[in-house]
Parts: structure tokens; sequence; C-alpha cells
């Protein structure tokens, strides 16, 4: 009996040792886990002044929808997701303030679709925020007559197809504009944000009958610069469009020439 005892007591040490082991191993995993890529949820108040500054003048009359520090590699990054217009947007601002542009997931969810398309789809061009400062001077010169002394709210750079154009988004009047730049400083598009009630009678007619019962959650009055030409090949005739930074429009054929 006293063998069958002692048996059952170190069975149950065993046990016990067995249960001490494998909480030790989950606590470590745990905490390995808080090191490295994670996010919790923060309040704009309790950050870092440079963090603050940053992501209120990118903000602006925005709503802002979610705020996260994330941490990975021993580096905190916060992601800022926002509401304006009906839209959602999301940027990243690093510790120390510095404006990172758009989510690197997204950015990089961007890259893989246009590396993974489908056999003789073109890859899609690279976007990346930069500095007023480290645009062409072209660049700098364009966006400072279109804009004036309104505050500058983002800027990025684009390259694809052997071209590099620059978007750069402002508030006017309370108001949200944008215009695309060649790098030689040529403005081919201007998005200006408008009002409802400024939106033409036959386009807002047109839109209704389209879509009846909708909403209008943002509108933007559109302007495009485009070249026209006329071109021979092969004996027929078409026209053609081009715009500022060398895309081509499309065209329609005209009839063979008699």
């Amino acid at each position: 009996m006293k063998k069958s005892h002692v048996i059952l007591w170190c069975s149950g040490v065993l046990v016990v040792l067995a249960g001490l082991a494998a909480a030790a191993v989950l606590e470590s995993t745990k905490e390995e886990s808080k090191e490295e890529g994670t996010e919790q949820k923060v309040e704009l108040a309790k950050l870092p002044d440079a963090v603050q500054k940053t992501i209120k003048e990118h903000v602006g009359d925005a709503k802002i929808v979610e705020l996260e520090a994330d941490t990975e590699s021993g580096k905190t990054v916060y992601d800022v997701e926002i509401e304006k217009g009906g839209k959602t947007e999301e940027f990243q601002v690093a510790a120390d303030g510095k404006y990172l542009g758009a989510e690197q997931e997204e950015a990089e969810e961007k890259g893989e679709k246009g590396e993974e398309g489908e056999e003789g789809e073109e890859k899609a061009g690279e976007e990346k925020a930069i500095e007023l400062a480290k645009a062409p001077a072209p660049v700098q010169e364009a966006i400072k007559k279109q804009f004036g002394s309104s505050k500058l709210k983002a800027l990025s750079e684009e390259t694809g197809e052997g071209k590099t154009v620059y978007e750069a988004v402002c508030e006017v009047n309370g108001m949200e504009e944008s215009i695309n730049v060649t790098a030689e400083g040529v403005v081919f598009e201007i998005e200006k944000q408008i009002a409802e009630k400024d939106v033409p009678a036959a386009a807002a007619k047109a839109l209704k009958e389209k879509f009846p019962g909708a909403k209008i959650a943002m509108a933007e009055m559109v302007q495009t610069t485009c070249y026209e030409f006329k071109v021979e090949v092969g004996g027929k005739t078409q026209e053609v469009k081009v715009d500022a930074s060398g895309a081509i429009k499309g065209g329609e054929e005209e009839e063979e020439k008699e």
C-alpha cells in the first residue's frame, strides 16, 4: 500500500511540473508576441507632440475613425484611418512625427497585385509620399502657382511606364483640391471638391436618373488637359488624344481615304 501511495504522489508531482512548464512556455510566447507585430488602439491626446502635430496637419477637418500604435522589430508607427467626404483613407506616422504616407500594407498589396497580374498586364505604378522640398523645381513652382499660400496636405510621386508624375493635395476654402503634375511642371489634371449645390443642373439630373435614390457623398470637378492628333497609319487616319504626362487616351478611326 505504501508503495502505491509513493507512485501516486510522484505522478501528481510530475503533472504539476508539466503544467508549470507549459504555462511558462505560453507566457514566453505571449511576451514574444507583445514585442513583435502588436497593434494597440491609442488616444490622440496621449501621443508624442510631434506625432500629434503631423496627424492633425494631415487630418484637417476629417474624422478620425481609428488610431493604432503598431510595434514591429522594435519600432513603433501609428496607423491613422480617417473618413472625409464619404471616403476612407489610411496613412502612417513614425514615432518621431515623420509622415510615412499610405499604410505600408496597402502599398505592398498594390505592388503584389501589379506583379501577380495576368501575363501581359502592366505593373502598377510605384507611389510614395515625398516632401515638397525634394520634388523637382518645376513641380514645386507649379504647386505654388496653383495653390498660392494654401497649406499643402500631401504630395506623392508615382513612377510607371517610364514616366514620373506628382500629385499634390491641398485644402482651399475648406474644400480639397488636387493637381497632377509632370516632372517638367506641366499640370495635366485638376480635381476640385465642390458642394452639391454647385453641381450643374444637367449633371445632377443625369446622375439621379442613372442612380435613383442615391445620396451624393462627395462631388468633384475634374479638369484634364489633352492634346489631339490626327495620324495616318497604313492608309487610315486616326484621331488620338495624349495627355501632358504622355498617357494615350484612345482614338477614333476615320474612314479610309479614297
